[in-house]
């Protein structure tokens, strides 16, 4: 039975459409049976699991009953992601609805404010205005509004100036402190409107990816991977070969000095033998001796002289002896 969770494009995979015949799906699944085979791409890491993918998909779309069910459960599958589609976006609408809204509360708040601040402009130049009637410093630099007066009224009437004055200095920081809490709940509403600016930007339709494009991006990842896997390795071999080179490098200098101090030891002997007084008597070898006078093999019987301890052949020990 087909896996109700199982997310492979079986169809993809054998590269047939849905509605492929028997005879499509088994001559595709051959041909890609023999062209990804893991034998015919030793270079390639994901060859087994790539080989495994389209055995599997093949065994399921065979068979008429299992390709029944992986069909009705690949159409559950699209459903299912067209109702979160959905849903998705739903939610994205929903986003819009508060900004639209945080917007028309932030205009209202701006509103709101600037009508306290003029307000508070009005209120403090009137105060001033009495201030200096009362003969009291102002500590605003607004201009002075002047005082409205009753025809009435006397000349001198303080007593009515200080009660003005006390109920706009009281209306003064009533205002003060309405204008401070409208400036933090503008200060909120701004940061509540960037915070849904920054959901909508993430949740924008179409943010889910579609199947073709999950696909894609894994392909594209193993792909990435194979690369890193093939620089390493060769990365690995040009290592390898340079310590191969390296080591016979070493080994040549090794041979060159072995053969050096051959030469060397052959000359110092030749030398030493050319100085050498010798003697009538030499001594008796017996096996195989190479001669250090004429180089060649001395066979069963060789002789070597007592003081420079040179070994000779019979030729060479008695041209010798002829010499002296």
């Amino acid at each position: 039975m087909a896996n109700r969770d199982n997310t492979e494009d079986y169809y993809a995979t054998l590269e047939v459409p849905p509605d492929a015949s028997e005879a499509t799906i088994r001559a595709n699944y051959r041909r890609l049976a023999l062209l990804k085979h893991p034998d015919k791409n030793p270079s390639n890491p994901n060859a087994t699991v790539d080989f495994q993918r389209i055995n599997a998909a093949y065994e399921c779309l065979k068979d008429p009953h299992k390709r029944y069910a992986y069909d009705h459960c690949r159409k559950e599958a699209q459903s299912e992601f067209n109702r979160r589609a959905r849903e998705g976006e739903n939610e994205i609408n929903l986003i819009k609805k508060k900004i639209a809204f945080l917007k028309k509360v932030l205009y209202a708040l701006s509103v709101n404010i600037e009508a306290m601040k003029k307000d508070r402009r009005e209120k403090r130049a009137r105060l001033g205005t009495i201030m200096t009637e009362l003969g009291i410093a102002s500590p605003f630099d607004t201009p002075a509004i002047p005082a409205a007066r009753d025809p009435g009224a006397g000349a001198n009437d303080s007593e009515a100036l200080v009660k003005e004055m006390g109920r706009l200095v009281y209306s003064l920081s009533q205002l003060d402190e309405h204008l401070l809490v409208s400036e933090l709940e503008h200060i909120d509403t701004e940061l509540r409107l960037v915070l849904l600016a920054q959901e909508f930007q993430r949740q924008q339709w179409p943010t889910r990816a579609s199947p073709q494009t999950a696909r894609q991006a894994e392909a594209e990842a193993m792909q990435e991977d194979q690369r890193r896997r093939t620089a390493k390795q060769k990365e690995k071999d040009l290592q390898q070969k340079r310590q191969a080179r390296e080591s016979q490098q070493e080994a040549n200098q090794r041979k060159k000095e072995a053969r050096r101090r051959e030469r060397e030891e052959k000359e110092a002997a030749k030398a030493k033998a050319e100085r050498c007084k010798h003697t009538p008597i030499w001594h008796s070898l017996k096996g195989n001796y190479t001669c250090q006078y004429c180089y060649k093999a001395a066979r069963k019987h060789a002789w070597r002289c007592p003081i420079c301890l040179q070994i000779a052949c019979k030729e060479c020990r008695n041209k010798l002896k002829n010499q002296k």
